[in-house]
């Protein structure tokens, strides 16, 4: 996942919108003790006012723990310079709601911390266990309301720019029509795989050693650690439960979910062990391991809150509470492993299956061209398509009809092979296009009508893909603006923040 997130651009505008757009609360609640203050650093500029380094610190971590939790590992570095502008990107939506004066009530702060179950008791907000947990956080309800109402303030202007994008029943209707299109085409396909047997018996020692010494790094293996944790799940809890229905249940659950990461934290500031706590608590030790620290991770411990929280720790300390999407949780490091390079021979397959990837490739590429070069030559000659493709090695030709986003079979999921082939008028033939599983040379024949009978049922759809799209266009475009209009100016490496 993290490999598409890192190369697939309409996916890293997703995720950017994301963590500039929402800072949740229980983000907002668990990192208000969190910040290590930098004091006289300033991390960058927006209006032609200085932001502290601490201050962009706080914001990045809570944004950094948002998506590694959405994502179940550590970021990879590529990912870190998108993390770093969408922090800047909500402290600059934060001064722009300032500017204009988008307002906040107190009365929306108290009806958001009133409905938040973490602060609840039978169904009921309860004030006293409110401060209970937000004191037992290291902050204040003061702080922590002042935060909370940055977001909604955020929210607010989020909202704003939604609202300018207008999406009318002609866009519904003509993207309908666009994605239920299909084209008709010849398809001349020359698979990679027809190639492997060729690839493999041309390898040789030195290739081994050239590739293996090309790019050594990529065959690292990370360091490693193993954990051992306690603690309680909601599923675990609500199997125990004797609530009457759903709701009452799930108070009950999360009631006990509260106290045991209160009395979880009482333990930690009483400075007991790991085992003194699990013998104290009459909790169930789990172990798990050993992890990558670079992720992603496997489903062997209940939550990944579980192993953010303990990847960075040295072999024998122990988390602070962890309070997860599945429960609330203490861990400790057992072991650590450290990072190594594996020689040669110790990975010597997998150097095998790249080569034989690449040199496949290579291989189907050099096909491809070449039969694309006879195959204009003997079109101009006058001989049809069809002949000509099935004169040729190596490859398989086909009619087949296909709409802009439909995956074609023989060739992988490969929406720029869609739009290429979309894109060339009737009759013409394409260059070469590459896909997952090889190459293809399209000759659309003609352009087949969306049949709508299924428009008014599927419309809602649509016009939610749509406005999705529309919305995502048009933010990237206003957020670009606003960086411009802020003159932000940043002083934050690439490096992870502090």
């Amino acid at each position: 996942m993290f490999k598409k997130l890192i190369v697939s651009h309409a996916l890293r505008r997703r995720v950017s919108w994301a963590i500039a757009a929402v800072l949740i609360l229980p983000f907002i609640f668990f990192f208000q003790a969190s910040s290590r203050p930098t004091p006289g650093t300033v991390a960058g500029e927006i209006f032609g006012k200085s932001i502290s380094r601490d201050t962009f610190n706080e914001y990045y971590r809570m944004a950094a723990a948002q998506l590694e939790s959405q994502l179940g590992g550590e970021l990879p570095e590529a990912l870190r310079p998108m993390l770093i502008q969408s922090t800047w990107d909500w402290l600059l939506m934060l001064e722009e709601a300032k500017r204009r004066k988008i307002h906040v009530s107190d009365e929306q702060v108290r009806q958001m911390i009133r409905q938040e179950t973490m602060f609840q008791e039978n169904g009921q907000f309860s004030p006293a266990r409110y401060r209970d947990l937000v004191t037992s956080s290291g902050s204040s309800p003061q702080a922590f309301e002042d935060r909370l109402r940055q977001q909604l303030l955020v929210e607010a202007l989020i909202q704003q720019v939604r609202n300018a994008v207008i999406i009318t029943d002609e866009d519904v209707k003509a993207a309908y029509a666009a994605s239920h299109e299909q084209l008709k085409a010849q398809m001349v396909v020359i698979p990679s795989a027809a190639f492997r047997s060729q690839a493999e018996s041309a390898l040789t020692d030195a290739d081994f050693q050239a590739s293996y010494d090309k790019d050594k790094n990529s065959f690292r293996i990370p360091e490693q650690f193993s954990v051992e944790y306690a603690g309680a799940t909601r599923e675990q809890l609500t199997a125990k439960a004797t609530g009457a229905d759903a709701a009452a249940i799930k108070e009950q659950v999360d009631k006990q979910l509260t106290a045991l990461g209160l009395d979880l934290q009482e333990n930690l500031d009483d400075r007991m062990a790991f085992d003194e706590i699990v013998k104290t608590r009459a909790l169930i030790r789990q172990t798990a391991g050993p992890f990558s620290v670079e992720g992603p991770w496997n489903e062997t411990v209940p939550d990944s809150a579980i192993l953010v929280a303990a990847r960075d720790l040295s072999e024998g300390e122990m988390s602070e509470v962890i309070r997860g999407e599945s429960g609330v949780y203490v861990a400790r490091v057992t072991k650590r492993i450290e990072s190594r390079l594996p020689p040669l021979e110790e990975v010597r397959g997998q150097v095998t299956q790249r080569l034989i990837e690449e040199n496949s490739r290579e291989l189907a590429r050099e096909a491809a061209e070449a039969f694309h070069r006879m195959l204009m030559k003997e079109l101009e000659a006058g001989k049809r398509f069809e002949e000509i493709a099935a004169s040729g090695t190596n490859l398989s030709m086909m009619l087949i009809a296909f709409t802009r986003s439909q995956t074609i079979e023989p060739l992988g999921a490969a929406p720029q092979v869609n739009a290429a082939a979309f894109e060339t008028p009737l009759g013409e033939v394409t260059a070469p296009l590459e896909a997952p599983k090889g190459y293809v040379i399209f000759k659309p024949q003609e352009r087949i009508p969306a049949d709508m009978a299924m428009y008014e049922t599927e419309a809602p759809i649509t016009r939610e893909q749509v406005q999705t799209q529309r919305q995502g266009e048009y933010w990237q475009q206003w957020i670009g603006a606003l960086r411009q209009r802020a003159k932000l100016k940043s002083y934050v490496g690439e490096e992870q923040p502090a």
